[in-house]
């Protein structure tokens, strides 16, 4: 019988050593990217200019006992030089999601990834950094069973024209969707010109699929009091006071006019987790209901039927979030294994599965494991899917 779709993981990572694919990167700019050092405790760590050495230990915790994860001291290759879990080749990731009962991922960046690469400050160099990661994802990693690897590109954050070109290009070379750490226009805030890429998104069917969250929230938004804006952004913060992260940028995307002018734009947060959502739901329209009239704002929905409607979470072992499903919808969540990382249990994922969803109906279980994640990334449920290589 053909494999198809059982466990789709709408979170995992790709802790690529950087030598993976610094070939894709041009000659004139080879020797500024991310390259690896070893430390004197025999673990590795990232360097790159204007960055401090970013050691990667937590992020590399496939296959390891809660009690054996450390942040300093972990290394991508084995004494023998073959690669740990979640370090490798395409055919190392396939058999690896056979190993955990998973069909497919949708992979995102090394945590090291979109945050660093930003210490390149010249515009041209760092383009071509975030280019050279995104066509090796796509065209050599990918490109190995594409239907079973889904790679999520890296935005770059110069500025719009840069953001909706490359969203273009990773369109062309075959992706799916788009990570985001800041708004799109590369701004902490939002600003008009993020209109172009949420157009260009849904023009083109490329998915806005930011890992946790994006933007430089309250932090950067309040700097608006000192402005016009400033009763906008102090609505936001009664809205999203003591809320979870994304729940500040989603205040952002309600008050700044973004579902109502893209009323077909929805947003994955991959890895937000979801049990505080509910109670999100209750603060945003219980400030809302008291705040708008003198902060001049009027939404068409409460804030709480912008989540519902735009917004899908993404977790891992969270329970309480199934347990409150039907507050936040069924329709809104997609599990994820975020493998290698710490909050993953591979290759444990199916017995995790069975915990969590204990008490969930079969029919509700597919939906978060399989058919919301197919849905938003357009993957075909009915098509068997791509055999692992021969080892």
């Amino acid at each position: 019988m053909a494999r198809t779709y059982q466990v789709v993981s709408g979170d995992g990572h790709l802790e690529w050593p950087p030598d993976m694919w610094q070939h894709r990167v041009p000659s004139q700019y080879r020797d500024r990217a991310p390259r690896l050092i070893r430390m004197a405790d025999g673990g590795d760590a990232w360097v790159i200019e204007g960055k401090d050495p970013l050691t990667n230990g937590l992020n590399l915790c496939g296959g390891k006992a809660y009690d054996a994860f450390s942040p300093v001291g972990v290394a991508y290759r084995r004494p023998d030089g073959t690669a740990t879990p979640g370090t490798g080749s395409a055919a190392q990731r396939l058999a690896e999601q056979d190993t955990d009962g998973v069909d497919c991922e949708v992979l995102y960046p090394a945590l090291a990834g979109p945050d660093f690469y930003r210490g390149i400050k010249e515009r041209q160099a760092y383009l071509a950094i975030v280019q050279a990661y995104n066509s090796f994802l796509a065209e050599e990693y990918c490109a190995v069973a594409p239907d079973r690897l889904i790679g999520v590109g890296i935005t770059p954050e110069t500025g719009i024209e840069d953001a909706v070109a490359e969203l273009r290009r990773c369109k062309r070379t075959g992706l799916r969707a788009m990570n985001l750490r800041m708004w799109p226009s590369g701004k902490p805030n939002p600003t008009s010109e993020d209109d172009r890429f949420w157009a260009t998104a849904l023009e083109s069917e490329m998915r806005v699929a930011p890992h946790g969250n994006f933007g430089g929230g309250a932090k950067f938004d309040r700097a608006k009091a000192l402005g016009a804006e400033r009763f906008g952004a102090t609505l936001n913060s009664h809205m999203a006071a003591r809320c979870i992260n994304p729940s500040y940028t989603l205040c952002q995307m309600m008050t700044e006019g973004v579902f109502d002018r893209f009323p077909n734009l929805r947003v994955y947060f991959a890895e937000s987790f979801a049990a505080w959502v509910p109670w999100v739901m209750q603060t945003m329209d219980d400030k809302y209901l008291r705040h708008h009239h003198w902060a001049g704002i009027n939404l068409k929905k409460k804030p709480s039927q912008y989540i519902r409607d735009h917004v899908i979470f993404g977790i891992v072992r969270d329970p309480l979030a199934l347990k409150l499903r039907d507050i936040i919808g069924v329709e809104n969540l997609i599990w994820g294994s975020d493998f290698p990382h710490s909050a993953g249990d591979w290759p444990h994922s199916r017995r995790v599965i069975g915990e969590i969803f204990a008490s969930v109906p079969e029919r509700e279980k597919r939906q978060v494991l399989v058919e919301n994640a197919a849905a938003f990334f357009g993957l075909d449920t009915e098509k068997a899917l791509t055999p692992t290589p021969a080892a």
